[in-house]
């Protein structure tokens, strides 16, 4: 009887030993399936990240942002592109979208044409020119601010204002060498008529040589604030919402502190001059909010705020 237990124990420890290794080797085929299925999971991100970034790198100049400069300007929402949408855009070419100097928001299509497929991005910030060997390069400042016209004065009522000073204080093809100024006309020489609120023409064939971006126009303006008219009298005001625009208002005078800044300019140049005043010219005045003229010599109120125009097809929304 003895024997026959010792025989069933013994057959017993077997069975139970066959047991334990049928369920270690279950444990290392699940952990080896687990394992393959979490690594071909990581593959395929990987590549899938490297397709997306090379996507990008390809063709686009400009990509949706996913943080905010505090709360200046909004994200993208993925249905439409709207007035304030905050992007970042790789303006000098070197690959990288620098959300921090290069941020960028969509105004307008391109003069405020619908139909058009080049639209407008205004910099985040006023511009001052530095020059490194030969090439001018823009760097965003709270605080720079230059004449529209230094030739301008209040004292010559026949002379025609141009912006031939703030022209220059614009970025060079040399530094934002990943964008072009897409303009009517002679392109290749960024040759432009400069027109007054009515768009009567008052200066012909200006010329953008070398710059890679230029002012904001007051047709792309008023595209992006929804008005018809911009009033050139002393009855009306052309007043500008800085809560639903306030993409607009970023670094400049009382929305300094917002950026915790300080001692910002009051606003910046637009490309237009006025019908009425032949040495005046279009400024956004952020400090009183609105749209109204200033004398072209001015040099200590206002800046340049660069627009780039970029074809539809160079802008990464994903």
């Amino acid at each position: 009887m003895k024997k026959i237990n010792n025989k069933g124990f013994a057959i017993s420890t077997i069975i139970y030993s066959i047991l334990i290794i049928a369920i270690l080797i279950m444990g290392m085929l699940y952990s080896t399936i687990a394992f393959r299925k979490k690594t071909s999971s990581d593959f395929t991100h990987k590549v899938e990240e490297e397709l997306n970034n090379l996507e990008i790198k390809s063709y686009t100049i400009c990509k949706k942002s996913t943080a905010l400069h505090y709360s200046f300007g909004k994200l993208y929402s993925g249905d439409t592109l709207e007035v304030g949408d905050a992007f970042d855009c790789d303006v000098n070419g070197d690959g990288a979208f620098d959300t921090e100097n290069e941020r960028f928001y969509y105004l307008a299509p391109e003069n405020g044409d619908t139909n058009s497929n080049n639209i407008v991005f205004i910099y985040f910030s006023n511009a001052e020119t530095i020059n490194e060997n030969g090439v001018t390069y823009p760097v965003a400042q709270k605080s720079s601010s230059v004449a529209y016209d230094s030739s301008a004065s209040g004292g010559v009522v026949t002379y025609q204002t141009k912006p031939s000073t703030a022209f220059s204080s614009l970025p060079s093809t040399a530094s934002w060498k990943n964008t072009s100024l897409i303009l009517p006309g002679d392109s290749e020489n960024h040759k432009v008529n400069i027109l007054d609120e009515s768009g009567a023409k008052k200066v012909e064939n200006f010329e953008y040589k070398d710059r890679s971006a230029r002012f904001p126009r007051l047709s792309e303006l008023k595209s992006a604030l929804g008005i018809t008219t911009i009033y050139n009298d002393t009855t009306h005001t052309n007043s500008v919402n800085s809560t639903t625009y306030n993409f607009l208002f970023e670094r400049t005078d009382d929305f300094c502190s917002i950026s915790n800044l300080s001692n910002c300019t009051y606003g910046y140049w637009i490309e237009e001059v006025s019908s009425s005043v032949k040495h005046n010219a279009w400024v956004f005045d952020a400090k009183n909010k609105k749209i109204t003229t200033a004398a072209g010599n001015n040099k200590d109120d206002y800046g340049i705020r660069p627009v780039i125009v970029v074809d539809r097809k160079n802008v990464y929304y994903k």
